[in-house]
């Protein structure tokens, strides 16, 4: 038997046979191809939510030492700070008629304090916000008066509603609560 081709029919073999084997690993290699993806994307955005796990979300501290989060507001695309000193969620004014608010309906009533003294925000219910996998329904929040917030707020209003929020060096965990059968709210763990 002769073998045409010779050299180039030898190439050709190892070409299939290499991207086969490359394809191959590749398959084999998935899951932890995915985690390491995900490693990499949140050291350059830290700002997108990562998912673990059902209900638990995680984020990463950015280069100025805050937790922002990429987050459906009312199905809207905004990025908040997370900020435990706050005691409600709250909007740039800017943001509000994307969200559903009329600005002109915006009753400036309840008064708060902050790093830059005395103010009044408006108050509102939002509907939802997820971040990555967790979602929270039904939060107390408020509007700021035009100008005075360039980045909105995630604050209590919305953490208080989650089973647990952690940090664990540079990254922050949250994790929802869920509900049983009978709507009752209970807390779960995941294995750690």
């Amino acid at each position: 038997m002769v073998l045409r081709g010779g050299r180039r029919t030898m190439l050709h073999a190892a070409i299939w046979t290499g991207t086969a084997a490359w394809l191959l690993t590749a398959f084999v290699l998935r899951d932890e191809a995915h985690v390491l993806i995900d490693e990499l994307r949140a050291d350059l955005m830290p700002s997108v939510a990562l998912s673990r796990t059902a209900g638990e979300a995680e984020l990463r501290r950015g280069w100025d030492g805050h937790y922002r989060a990429e987050v459906k507001v009312n199905g809207v695309d905004l990025k908040l700070m997370i900020d435990t000193g706050a005691s409600m969620v709250l909007i740039p004014f800017e943001e509000a008629e994307a969200l559903g608010y009329d600005p002109n309906t915006l009753n400036y009533s309840m008064p708060v304090t902050t790093a830059n003294g005395r103010s009044a925000v408006a108050p509102i219910q939002l509907a939802s916000i997820w971040i990555g996998p967790i979602e929270v329904r039904d939060i107390d929040a408020a509007v700021a008066r035009p100008g005075r917030l360039k980045t909105g707020l995630l604050g209590m209003s919305f953490l208080d509603k989650l089973a647990e929020t952690s940090f664990q060096g540079e990254k922050l965990i949250l994790r929802q609560r869920h509900h049983d059968a009978s709507g009752y709210q209970r807390s779960i763990s995941f294995g750690n």
